[in-house]
């Protein structure tokens, strides 16, 4: 992939292009996952995929004609897209359920308090450091916690952009900073946090969702939920996945219609 990236003969589209990233996305992850302190307390692989990639395209190691067909395929290729609806329906179709019910009641209430507290923050600091409350909120706050660049910057900025009548890439040129950032300190933090869990497990609970009575009940129920590896529901995925955004659109194109008012 290299060697075709340096002969400028790279194709464009998923063919060419997804290969490329995977590769630079493991070569970087592996580095990651290698490195001493890296990997132990700085998030490891995904933190270096973020900025190795970065420094590839900053300092030109990774040719700009290579970089101007990535940015096609993510971009107007739809990939990104893809991205975003894949991990909604996967977020969806991947939860268990007993889990999910038993944990809702106590896990949800932690969670709403947890994005409140940090929102809040945001406003608090925007406010104090005079950039503005509200914009702190809704261009730095909101896409972090919606989901950083895939779920969140992107369809926000889209969605901002139509109801201010603005370019969606403007609005991304204030997110992305911020975001990028936010996901860089989260990864640290989390890789930080992960290691004192792994020392000391009361703090943790050895990675569960929630202390159950009965522990054995819960978690033999979740160990015993089988992981299925037929194709046929990987296309299922994707056709839900299509089909959730397609959804979205019409529901979009009502709207903008004035039928849902």
């Amino acid at each position: 992939m290299f060697v075709a990236v340096n002969m400028k003969v790279v194709p464009s589209g998923i063919v060419g292009i997804l290969p490329l990233m995977l590769v630079i996305g493991t070569v970087l992850s592996l580095v990651g996952d290698k490195t001493p302190i890296i990997k132990d307390y700085s998030g490891g692989g995904p933190i270096v995929v973020i900025f190795g990639s970065s420094a590839l395209v900053m300092f030109n190691i990774l040719l700009k004609e290579a970089v101007a067909k990535i940015t096609t395929f993510m971009g107007s290729g739809g990939f990104l897209d893809l991205i975003i609806c894949a991990l909604i329906a996967g977020s969806l179709l991947g939860m268990n359920r007993k889990l999910l019910l038993q944990a809702v009641v106590r896990y949800l209430p932690c969670l709403i308090g947890g994005v409140i507290a940090a929102l809040a923050l945001v406003g608090v600091v925007g406010a104090l450091l005079g950039y503005g409350a509200k914009e702190a909120v809704l261009y730095i706050g909101v896409p972090i916690m919606g989901g950083g660049m895939d779920a969140g910057a992107v369809p926000l900025a889209k969605i901002f952009g139509g109801r201010l009548n603005q370019d969606p890439k403007t609005i991304m040129s204030i997110m992305t900073p911020a975001v990028v950032l936010g996901n860089a300190v989260a990864i640290i933090a989390s890789g930080a946090l992960d290691k004192i869990g792994k020392i000391k497990l009361s703090l943790s609970e050895n990675g569960k969702l929630i202390v159950a009575r009965s522990k054995t009940q819960l978690y033999a129920e979740e160990e015993k939920e089988e992981k299925s590896n037929d194709l046929g529901l990987y296309g299922i995925g994707i056709l839900f996945s299509g089909a959730f955004m397609t959804a979205g659109l019409c529901m979009a194109n009502m709207g903008g219609s004035g039928l849902l008012y």
